[in-house]
């Protein structure tokens, strides 16, 4: 099993913060908060995690390299995406494929964005995961009021927690649950993200293939316990930074 970090992005919503340094290298409690993602998985070892892919752009590769130099309970490789401008960008997406296309074939993979924060029970996650037998597992979080739901997605769910319908950023909200970018997918899904691409779907938001993918196989969500940032402004860096000193 194999995990991959999203982190190629230029995080243009918190310049002048990010100029000079990728979102996930931002110090929070004291350390990059990447290191908040590496810790909550490191714990799936137990369940046969090997390695974990961190995807960076060309500009903050040699940052992420030097950083994530280890040692760590499981291998922590950085791969570039080759784009070095924000013109160049693939797309939440189009690096998910593109660290999907290093993840031991056969095997379940993890995918999850680098620039959020949890703490997260993985390990329980993961039980379900398994009980499903193996279906796409989205994890789920609840927003405090509908309109901080409007900045992430909405769905409904049918009484065993299958996926029924899946709106990125909607305009009128009926629940305060929501979509993290925290996935455990079956190896196939390295395929159907290949596909989605070359369908000419929209590379940019990692929801949009959530919605693609629901309507052609069953795609479970889980809401497991805890908190979770989206680092997105100083703002909530200050209250991650709170929550995890």
């Amino acid at each position: 099993m194999d995990a991959v970090i999203l982190a190629g992005g230029f995080a243009t919503r918190l310049y002048p913060l990010t100029l000079k340094q990728s979102k996930p290298l931002l110090k929070i409690a004291g350390q990059p908060c990447i290191y908040n993602i590496l810790e909550g998985l490191f714990p799936l070892r137990r369940v046969g995690l090997n390695r974990i892919i961190v995807v960076s752009n060309e500009p903050f590769v040699s940052d992420f390299r030097n950083e994530l130099s280890g040692p760590f309970p499981v291998d922590v490789v950085v791969e570039s995406n080759g784009v070095r401008t924000l013109d160049e960008k693939l797309g939440a997406v189009g690096d998910m494929a593109f660290g999907a296309h290093y993840v031991e074939e056969g095997e379940p993979f993890w995918i999850l964005a680098g620039d959020n924060m949890h703490d997260f029970d993985l390990l329980a996650v993961h039980r379900r995961f398994e009980s499903l037998a193996r279906a796409p597992v989205v994890v789920t979080h609840r927003a405090e009021t509908l309109e901080e739901v409007a900045a992430y997605n909405n769905m409904a769910l049918d009484s065993e927690g299958c996926i029924r319908a899946f709106e990125e950023k909607p305009a009128r909200p009926e629940t305060t649950e929501f979509a993290t970018c925290i996935y455990e997918f079956p190896s196939d899904v390295r395929s159907a993200l290949s596909q989605y691409l070359e369908e000419g779907n929209d590379p940019d938001k990692a929801g949009y293939f959530i919605a693609w993918l629901k309507d052609r196989r069953k795609v479970f969500a889980v809401e497991p316990e805890g908190k979770w940032f989206d680092i997105g402004s100083k703002e909530v860096m200050d209250l991650a930074d709170k929550y995890f000193s």
